[in-house]
């Protein structure tokens, strides 16, 4: 039985970038939010949906978020909590 490519339209290269793409988009806006949290911004909402935090980045949000009274509301979603 012969193989069926992987990506018969040609568009993995497109999806892995995307995928990367959307990593380093979410890496970066998680280490903003957590510095602008460290900094002492008035930040009142965090919005860190789809980030892929897990325990270890969940830990140095909980520490950052000890000194900041101004937060109302977080999106914490589809992560790996």
């Amino acid at each position: 039985k012969p193989k069926k490519p992987a990506c018969p339209d040609g568009d993995c290269a497109d999806t892995n970038r995307a995928q990367n793409v959307a990593h380093t988009d979410s890496a970066e806006r998680f280490a903003s939010t957590l510095e602008a949290l460290k900094r002492g911004d008035e930040v009142a909402v965090v919005g860190l949906s789809r980030c892929n935090i897990g325990d270890k980045k969940a830990r140095k949000l909980i520490e950052a978020l000890r000194h900041c009274e101004a937060v109302t509301s977080i999106d914490l979603s589809d992560n790996l909590m």
